[in-house]
């Protein structure tokens, strides 16, 4: 293990079929399945305002200038969010630098009772240095959500509940307008592709 992983907890690469209940995505009356990606038809995001992982206050304008690559996840998520997220820190380190550059992958928090900034410090600690763990109060996520045509739901009553959420990645442009939503479970090395190919087309190589 390279000294630049060795805090990366390297998790099982499992994708499971039963993910795409989670995955699912209505598009033009059909669902994005697991592998797919859709260049960006329709009104996806807009502003917010949360707290990253070091209990900073930031927006969407503190990303201008750069790719945000989202995903919507949780740290208490069993299985297709380290899934996931790992597939992201695989895809960003085959990337050449002078792409790499010009991405910063966010994970914003479908749980905000329990993942707290400390919480979220902890957990992308276990993937690529680069990621950066967003959280905050119930109204700025369902806000954030919502603008990002996200589903999230919170399944049993008990502390160790579940929420059942989109399992998509958001490509966004260096002017925060959506560019792609991507299939989370995409081997690394087509995801990475994918990011090249549609960030040179947009930035004009």
């Amino acid at each position: 293990m390279t000294t630049d992983k060795r805090k990366r907890r390297r998790f099982p690469r499992i994708y499971a079929v039963v993910a795409l209940a989670v995955i699912g995505w209505a598009v033009g009356g059909r669902f994005l399945h697991p592998g797919d990606s859709v260049v960006a038809t329709g009104p996806v995001g807009g502003p917010f305002a949360l707290v990253d992982h070091h209990g900073n206050p930031v927006t969407d304008e503190d990303f201008r200038g750069r790719h945000m690559l989202v995903y919507f996840g949780y740290t208490h998520c069993p299985d297709i969010c380290p899934m996931s997220l790992q597939t992201v820190t695989e895809a960003l380190d085959l990337l050449p630098p002078a792409v790499l550059d010009r991405i910063t992958p966010l994970v914003i928090s479908v749980d905000p009772a329990r993942d707290t900034p400390q919480r979220m410090a902890e957990y992308v600690g276990y993937f690529h240095p680069r990621l950066i763990g967003l959280t905050g109060d119930a109204a700025a996520v369902r806000r954030v959500a919502r603008a990002y045509r996200v589903f999230a739901e919170r399944d049993g009553d008990g502390p160790d509940y579940e929420v059942t959420h989109t399992s998509l990645l958001f490509l966004m442009d260096r002017n925060g307008d959506h560019l792609a939503r991507l299939g989370s479970d995409l081997p690394p090395d087509a995801l990475a592709e994918r990011l090249r190919t549609l960030i040179l087309a947009r930035d004009g190589g």
